[in-house]
């Protein structure tokens, strides 16, 4: 029997809430970055965060934090590079291609893979975006100092890692683009009432001892994604138009880590739209 979920509805649109959420973000936090993966939650997102911050505090930058999956479609990774470098003034970006192990859900032999590994580099997939902010085995030390990370870790200690060392003792917000409306385990990690909160906001989660996680716009639909996109003219991932175009429902396309379960439904897609990245996958 399907249970019926208790929403309780306050009369104002999610562009609204989104706005109040991000001036709490920067209002109760030294320092702020967008988990930027590519997709269209994470487009959103990092667009929201410029936009505002252009609107309200350019005193202010946002940093961008890419784990890259070494696999990205080609549009992903152009989309991605065009709207950093056309915000770099507001922006202080770290694309991280560093040998981190990630899960997977596609091998009956294999439970993990690993991107950018040293001992394979052989059979990478693709080259490193050519940018002065790519973080790589080979500078993340002597450049940003990233002494924490080591070779082999895994996707958990990437992501607190980074955080800790981003925040560098202060108090920070990793802002991500996840919703409820994608899945019911995001609806719980919204709704976790055991979850430690700032100011009780329940779309905020301590993650860290410095680091907040934060998810503005967790109660948008897809169709708000999309409406946002058009309404405000915002750059995004051209990659959705050729699934569009491909017959894919618009509430399954997914843009993440070829090998994790979120976008297993649309693996096939790497073997029509990017075939020589099919290949080396």
């Amino acid at each position: 029997m399907e249970r019926e979920v208790d929403r309780k509805y306050i009369g104002r649109n999610v562009w609204d809430e989104s706005q109040d959420r991000l001036k709490f973000v920067f209002d109760n936090f030294e320092k702020v970055y967008v988990s930027f993966s590519g997709g269209k939650d994470s487009g959103v997102l990092l667009n929201l965060a410029i936009d505002y911050v252009r609107k309200n505090c350019p005193d202010r930058k946002i940093g961008v934090q890419i784990m890259d999956n070494e696999a990205n479609f080609t549009l992903s990774t152009e989309f991605m590079l065009r709207i950093l470098d056309a915000n770099r003034d507001v922006l202080d970006i770290y694309w991280c291609c560093l040998p981190v192990t990630l899960p997977c859900t596609v091998s009956a032999f294999h439970y993990d893979w690993q991107v950018w590994g040293n001992r394979d580099r052989d059979r990478w997939i693709q080259d490193r975006p050519d940018r002065d902010y790519v973080v790589t085995w080979e500078n993340h030390i002597e450049k940003y100092g990233m002494h924490h990370f080591k070779e082999d870790s895994n996707y958990e200690h990437f992501w607190d890692g980074f955080a800790e060392w981003y925040a560098d003792g202060k108090k920070t917000a990793n802002l991500i683009g996840i919703r409820t409306d994608e899945s019911l385990n995001r609806f719980r990690a919204i709704m976790n009432s055991r979850k430690k909160t700032l100011g009780g906001m329940m779309w905020t989660k301590k993650n860290t001892e410095n680091v907040y996680n934060a998810y503005p716009i967790y109660d948008w639909k897809t169709s708000d994604i999309w409406a946002s996109t058009s309404k405000n003219d915002w750059d995004y991932n051209k990659l959705y138009d050729m699934f569009y175009k491909a017959g894919m429902p618009i509430a399954t396309m997914r843009v993440a880590s070829p090998f994790m379960s979120e976008s297993k439904s649309s693996l096939n897609m790497y073997r029509v739209i990017d075939p020589q990245i099919w290949a080396r996958l």
